[in-house]
């Protein structure tokens, strides 16, 4: 089961809507008191786990009154995906299911128990109190916390100030009266040859006599395979942070590169373009004066044609009065010949009146002259208007074009485009050069080169040790196993018929109180010394004990000792190999063994700080085991504040090893968490 997406709103400090992403592996999110980060767990848990009798919950409504809803989109790793919501205020809640075909969720119910069994078929969702007790880490989950909460000492029947100066040697006393005893669940029939267990056939027998040995070669191995494999991932980390600033340098280029993404076309444009722009608004002044000038020729010599053809020759009155005065001569000429001798004389002012006509014409044809003259000016005139608008157009016409494309209205924003542009040129230009820098003073390629040698190493170990994740016998069964079965085997077929015992085994569970050792949470009843039921349920590291049996639901002998082997390496490093060893009873006993006396101390006899190192050793350790069979997301709510922080870079490069097998989301208030990961947001 992985989480996808986390939306919510109306939700205490989350007041508008707010999507929080969750991808596979390790997701930090960094955030300062009192701004969620418990909330976004709480309301997880309460997602999942709906109460049908008390469906709506004020809890989480924030302090302006509104919506207040919130879904969670789950599913399985390229499988289906489900989205889970839920109207806090009434209380109604729908599971729904991604439908591709339709691009659209189905409904599948709105019955809290329906979905909460639904969840739990589909997904393998566990019960509510196993994933808070295992899959959600908090502060106060610790034993320091937890046993100063109750105001007692680790320790029962002691004071707490006498923890500390008693609690080991009488630890090593008692150990040492107490003999290491097998342990196992009601009904459990053990691995001990004497119990009769072992299968009948020659042929089964030499089967599994076979597969036991390569498994017990392949155990033999893990050790040195796990350790070579932590050394390796400290290598590989060690190079990631020589790589780091360069993935950084690589990163900035390739966000500069997405700021000069929209000016890509004043890229492509000629490289005299932005003189051309610069240029575009006084050319357009120089056409705007150069046009207002030819409007006023044009206007001027429009007038003077106008006034030419408006003077035509019949408008002439010089030539009216000599036409009709040379007219009247001519007629009074005729007159005169015929009746009165006097009038001939008058017949003289015909020249008179036909010159002015010719005057008159003369003009006309002079004023024709000129007005053709004054048209082709005209003319003239309007043809160096279109072609100075034709030369501007022309000289244009890329800018004017690219002010269309651009979204631009000026010339002067074009400019401003061309500044950002020529200046984020110049950032990336810094950038490629820093980045050439990097490779030089890092030797990156040589980095690189081994980072790859030294993943393909890892990834070789991690198949090996995924191989050995299903080994749930130590070495020590296995080859009493093998010896068990071979002597069996040799029985078999030997001459002599050995008589059969057929009777069911005895199953011997109940070691009795006398033979407990300190620490361990006998339920049986049985008498009580001064120690006896110090480790009782109240502690944290017991209750992930019972958890885990309550999840993995198999003998505890097939699971004890992986989780002892994984456990005790996590408790070496975190406490600087301290302690070697961690011992897991069945019936809730921890005990560790220090690495240079070899003494075995009860878990509640140690320091408050060695048991939280304790419980967080067996929280991952028990993550991991059941990460083998089924996803659940690890859920770490700042958990770390007790922690020395001289551990933080350890735990980080432990909880990231955890988020390549499982998912895991930490919310923290603590920044440095983030260089654990590449996936860190700030809430």
């Amino acid at each position: 089961m992985l989480f996808f997406e986390l939306a919510l709103e109306g939700i205490r400090n989350f007041v508008s809507m707010r999507r929080i992403r969750m991808g596979e592996g390790l997701s930090v999110y960094v955030g300062d008191d009192k701004t969620g980060k418990s909330t976004l767990i709480e309301l997880i848990v309460h997602l999942l786990y709906p109460d049908p009798i008390e469906p709506a919950t004020d809890v989480f409504i924030s302090s302006q009154r509104g919506p207040c809803r919130a879904s969670l989109l789950l599913g399985k790793r390229d499988a289906d995906r489900f989205r889970l919501v839920k109207d806090l205020t009434s209380g109604k809640t729908a599971l729904s299911k991604w439908n591709p075909t339709s691009s659209n969720f189905n409904a599948i119910s709105a019955s809290p128990p329906e979905i909460t069994q639904y969840l739990g078929g589909q997904l393998g969702l566990v019960q509510q109190d196993i994933l808070q007790e295992l899959f959600v880490l908090k502060t106060s989950d610790f034993p320091s916390v937890v046993m100063q909460a109750q105001a007692i000492s680790p320790m029962s029947g002691l004071p707490a100030s006498s923890v500390n100066k008693v609690g080991h040697a009488i630890g090593s006393a008692t150990m040492q009266k107490t003999a290491p005893v097998r342990q196992n669940f009601p009904g459990f029939q053990g691995l001990d040859p004497s119990e009769n267990v072992l299968p009948d056939n020659p042929d089964e027998i030499q089967a599994q006599i076979e597969i036991l040995k390569k498994d017990l070669d392949l155990a033999r191995n893990v050790d040195e395979w796990q350790f070579e494999l932590d050394g390796l991932q400290s290598k590989l980390f060690a190079l990631e942070d020589k790589t780091k600033t360069a993935k950084q340098a690589s990163q900035k280029i390739a966000e500069i590169e997405a700021k000069l993404q929209p000016f890509m076309k004043l890229t492509e444009l000629p490289a005299n373009f932005e003189h051309r722009v610069r240029s575009y608004e006084k050319d357009q002044e120089k056409l705007e004066r150069d046009l207002a000038r030819l409007s006023e020729d044009h206007k001027k010599w429009e007038a003077l044609v106008q006034e030419i053809s408006d003077r035509t020759i019949w408008k002439d009155k010089i030539f009216l009065s000599g036409l009709l005065l040379g007219v009247f001569s001519l007629v009074a000429g005729v007159v005169g010949f015929v009746y009165w001798d006097w009038l001939r004389y008058v017949a003289l002012l015909d020249l008179v009146g036909f010159g002015m006509v010719v005057v008159s014409g003369f003009r006309h044809l002079d004023a024709q002259s000129t007005s053709e003259s004054r048209s082709a000016r005209l003319k003239m005139v309007e043809e160096r208007r279109v072609k100075l608008r034709r030369e501007f157009e022309l000289a244009t016409t890329l800018v004017r074009k690219t002010l269309v494309e651009t979204g631009v209205e000026t010339p002067k924003q074009l400019i401003e485009q061309y500044n950002r542009r020529n200046r984020i040129v110049q950032e990336l230009d810094e950038a490629r050069e820093n980045l050439k820098r990097i490779h030089l003073q890092e030797n990156l390629d040589a980095v690189e080169s081994q980072k790859k040698d030294l993943e393909k190493q890892v990834d070789d170990l991690e198949q090996k040790l995924s191989a050995a994740g299903g080994l749930m016998m130590s070495t020590s069964e296995m080859e009493k196993r093998i010896e068990s079965m071979e002597g069996k085997l040799r029985s078999l077929n030997s001459p002599e018929t050995v008589e059969r015992n057929d009777r069911p085994p005895e199953f011997a569970y109940d070691l009795g109180s006398d033979l407990s050792p300190i620490g361990v949470w006998d339920r049986s009843g049985g008498t009580e010394s001064a120690f006896h039921g110090a480790a009782s349920m109240d502690h944290p590291c017991e209750k992930l004990l019972f958890k885990a049996k309550d999840l993995f639901l198999v003998e505890w002998d097939r699971i004890q000792p992986a989780l002892e082997q994984r456990t005790s390496q996590y408790l070496s490093a975190l406490t600087e190999k301290e302690y070697s060893r961690i011992e897991l009873g069945a019936s809730g006993s921890i005990t560790c063994q220090e690495a240079q006396s070899g003494q075995k101390i009860a878990h509640v006899a140690l320091p408050a700080a060695v048991q939280d190192l304790v419980y967080l050793a067996l929280s991952f350790s028990l993550v991991e085991a059941s990460s083998l069979r089924s996803i659940h997301p690890l859920l770490l709510d700042d958990p770390f504040l007790r922690i020395s922080p001289k551990l933080y870079g350890l735990i980080g490069k432990m909880i990231a090893g955890i988020g390549q097998k499982t998912q895991v989301v930490l919310l923290t208030k603590q920044s440095q968490w983030a260089r654990f990961t590449k996936a860190a947001y700030r809430i």
